[in-house]
Formats: C-alpha cells, sequence, structure tokens
C-alpha cells in the first residue's frame, strides 16, 4: 500500500505500507511500515517500523526508528532509535534515544540517551541518568544506580579536610562520587564535592580505586560567593575486610582554583 495520506488494513497485512501520514493494521504486519507520521500494528510486525513521529506494534521483529516514540509491549528484535522516547518490555538490539528509554524487562545491546531505565541491562547505559535493577557493563553519565550494582560509603580524612563522607554509585566499572564534608575543624571550613571513578579488582578482596573529584571548599562557616575548588586525581588501594568493611589509603594530586 502507498499513499499520500493513511492506509487502513482492517485484519492482517503482508507486504509494505508506505504513507505520508498514516499507517495502521488492525492485525499483523508481515513486512515493514514506513511514514512521515506515525505506524499501528495491533499484533506482530515482522520487519521494520520507520516513521516520522510514532510507531506502535505489540511485538517487532526488526527495528523501530522514530522521529519522536518507539512503543512496543512485547518484545523488539532491532532495536529502538527515537528522537525522543522509546519503551518495549523487551529489546534485542539496543535502544537510541535523545530522550528517554524505558525497558521494562531486558535490553540486549545497551541504552544511550539522556534518561535510562532497565530492570536488566545486557550492556552498558551512557546518558545524564541511569537506573537498572542489574547491569552488566558499565553505566556512564552524571549519576548511575543500579540496585544490585556497585555502592560504598566511606568516611575519610585528607591533607585539606578533616572529615568527609562518600557516596559511590554505579558499576565497578565506572562509578559517580558524591561528597560532603564536614565543618569539624577549628575554622569550620567545609565542603561537596562530585566526581568519578573505577575500580579494577587484584582479588576478591583488593582493589584499585582510580578517582578524580572536584570539590567546592568553604573556608568558614558561611557562605562565601567565590570560585574555590579543589581539583583532585587519587589513586588507593582498597582492602576489604569481612563483608562490609573497606579499608583504603593512597596518594592524591591537588590542584586548586581560587578567586576568593
Amino acid at each position: 500500500q502507498v499513499a499520500g495520506g493513511v492506509n487502513v488494513v482492517k485484519g492482517g497485512m503482508r507486504g509494505t505500507q508506505i504513507s505520508g501520514a498514516a499507517n495502521i493494521t488492525t492485525q499483523g504486519c508481515d513486512g515493514a511500515q514506513i511514514s512521515g507520521g506515525f505506524n499501528v500494528t495491533l499484533k506482530e510486525v515482522r520487519k521494520t517500523q520507520v516513521a516520522g513521529g510514532v510507531n506502535y506494534g505489540r511485538q517487532v521483529s526488526g527495528a523501530q526508528i522514530a522521529g519522536g516514540i518507539n512503543v512496543s509491549i512485547g518484545q523488539v528484535g532491532g532495536g529502538q532509535v527515537a528522537g525522543g522516547i522509546n519503551y518495549a518490555r523487551q529489546v534485542t538490539g539496543g535502544q537510541v534515544a535523545g530522550g528517554i528509554n524505558v525497558v521494562s524487562d531486558t535490553v540486549i545491546g545497551g541504552q544511550v540517551g539522556v534518561i535510562n531505565f532497565a530492570r536488566v541491562c545486557a550492556g552498558g547505559q551512557v546518558g545524564i541518568l541511569n537506573f537498572s535493577d542489574t547491569i552488566t557493563g558499565a553505566a556512564v553519565g552524571l549519576f548511575s544506580f543500579a540496585w544490585r550494582g556497585y555502592h560504598r560509603l566511606d568516611v575519610s580524612t585528607t591533607d585539606v579536610l578533616p572529615m568527609t563522607f562518600t557516596f559511590r554509585t554505579g558499576t565497578s566499572h565506572f562509578y559517580n562520587i558524591l561528597g560532603w564534608s564536614a565543618p569539624v575543624d577549628a575554622r569550620e571550613r567545609w565542603g561537596f564535592s562530585y566526581g568519578f571513578g573505577t575500580e579494577p579488582r587484584f582479588t576478591k578482596h583488593s582493589a584499585l580505586n582510580i578517582e578524580i573529584t572536584a570539590e567546592h571548599v568553604n573556608e568558614q562557616h558561611d557562605w562565601i560567593d567565590a570560585v574555590n575548588i579543589l581539583g583532585r586525581f587519587g589513586v588507593q588501594y582498597s582492602l576489604t575486610i569481612g563483608r562490609r568493611l573497606v579499608l583504603s589509603a593512597g596518594p592524591s594530586f591537588n590542584m586548586l582554583t581560587s578567586d576568593w
């Protein structure tokens, strides 16, 4: 079917639908759908859906490519690419979106978007915010959280501030660092920090933490309206004792950027 406006099939479709506005099939489509607007197949699409706006298929054997939104309540076998949002229950081939990727079950091949969510990600995630229950690869972003991933809470002292609380979250391949330094010295200096790192392991109980952080250091109790950023590159040896306790120590290289 080829139309400048809308193609509608009440039942199943074998072949290809091409339209300027919309393609609609009330059953399955044993072929491809290509539209400048939206494609809708209420059952299985055996090949691919390409739309300028929205694609919907209960199950898609090939890929879904849309300028706006891709939706499949079942499985997509060839990946999803969208300018806005991708959603599917299961995806093989990964998801790439200009906005949000969501997989309610398992994605094989990873996710790239502004916000990524998957229950199980067999691959990596690249985005500003990444969330998963289980992930096999790295999650690279400003903030990543995997329920069965890497989580670590530290209390440490440095040559600059005497007490720092640090939370690490993500995966051991790549994790985010959020820190706060308490005002416990006589000058009541405090600070907050952000960074990222990686943890290559030597054995089950020993590893290196290689990290880069930037910390705003407030030199007094009251807020200072000035730039006072301490950049730090650190390498620490970590030894796990028991199940919950980690002892770590190592050198750091500091650089202060300040107009205070």
